[in-house]
């Protein structure tokens, strides 16, 4: 069942990341924006969140978007930071 989250969570993350990609090409670069786009990501946006908090329920952690904070500093920051 682990497994199966894991994977579900990817997919949807992928989803919705590919299209806002799409979207954003369509609607600045090509100035052609594709109908209903948005609204129906809602769905799959959605669910990663209801799952994410499922996932993170049964981790026993909390939900973290930390990719600034991942890219900008080196990871020796963030084993001294966090493992305490």
């Amino acid at each position: 069942m682990n497994r199966f989250v894991s994977l579900l969570l990817t997919g949807l993350i992928c989803l919705v990341a590919i299209g806002q990609f799409v979207q954003v090409i369509t609607r600045y670069v090509l100035e052609i924006p594709v109908m209903g786009l948005e609204e129906s990501l809602l769905y799959p946006t959605l669910w990663l969140y209801v799952l994410g908090a499922v996932n993170a329920s049964r981790e026993n952690t909390h939900i973290r978007a930390n990719v600034l904070e991942i890219f900008l500093k080196p990871p020796s920051v963030h084993h001294s930071r966090h493992s305490g």
